[in-house]
């Protein structure tokens, strides 16, 4: 029972991704972009009042039409963000890149920390 509050953490976020794509679903008009015969949720025709795959493929049109309080930090977000989209680049597959550091190494890490400062905190109450 002492591991369910281990689990909880892991598996809510994913739960609660699921279930708000699910709930948006239904109200989404078109689908637009597709890869590997699957349809996407967003389209890829640009909005500027709405964010769209459009930003994936040019950074500077979702600067330009959504970003509203960020524009003074740009020179220090924007050699962080490159340098993350650069070095999965150099992984030599894009895709492979982003699932193995950004859906599961960065978030197991967070993870384990997490799971750490639990139990420091459990060692700390405990004398």
């Amino acid at each position: 029972m002492q591991y369910i509050k281990y689990i909880i953490p892991l598996i809510l976020p994913f739960l609660i991704m699921v279930v708000v794509n699910e709930y948006s679903r239904p109200s989404l008009q078109g689908y637009h972009n597709s890869k590997y015969d699957v349809s996407g949720m967003n389209p890829n025709k640009p909005n500027p009042h709405k964010c769209t795959w459009t930003g994936f493929f040019d950074t500077g049109y979702c600067k330009r039409n959504h970003v509203k309080y960020l524009n003074n930090y740009y020179t220090w977000i924007d050699p962080i963000y490159f340098g993350m989209i650069n070095a999965l680049h150099n992984t030599g597959n894009y895709a492979a890149g982003n699932l193995f550091f950004l859906v599961f190494l960065w978030p197991a890490i967070m993870y384990f920390l997490l799971v750490r400062i639990m139990q420091l905190k459990q060692k700390l109450k405990n004398g």
